[in-house]
């Protein structure tokens, strides 16, 4: 009686080792694809609201007319290609988006269509 009990028990222990093992396999499983869906479903999101973003304001930067100084270079466009200042206008050189004087900008791009017509 005693060893239908002992064996049992035996049973019982690898049953129980089992549906542990069981549950931890499937748990490693799960745990990659939950990861994967979830950022594949927040890059779409984030992708939608990028596109939302940037299709509302869509501008084109024009060139600046003129070569900037090293400190005029130091003055950079922020990502919505903005200005802090009012009297400065987000224009592209070699030295990458600056802001740069409005004055310069309008006078440069007079001179510009003088030369052409």
């Amino acid at each position: 009686m005693a060893s239908f009990q002992q064996q049992l028990e035996r049973e019982n222990n690898i049953l129980t080792v089992y549906i542990q093992t069981h549950t931890v396999s499937i748990m490693k499983l799960w745990t990659p694809q939950l990861m994967i869906f979830f950022c594949m479903v927040l890059l779409s999101v984030l992708g939608v609201l990028k596109e939302k973003h940037s299709s509302r304001h869509e501008m084109l930067i024009e060139e600046c007319w003129g070569e900037p100084n090293v400190i005029e270079c130091t003055r950079k466009c922020s990502r919505a290609l903005r200005c802090s200042n009012k009297n400065y206008t987000c224009c592209w050189t070699y030295c990458g988006n600056i802001c740069w004087k409005n004055e310069f900008m309008v006078t440069s791009l007079d001179l510009q269509q003088q030369h052409t017509e």
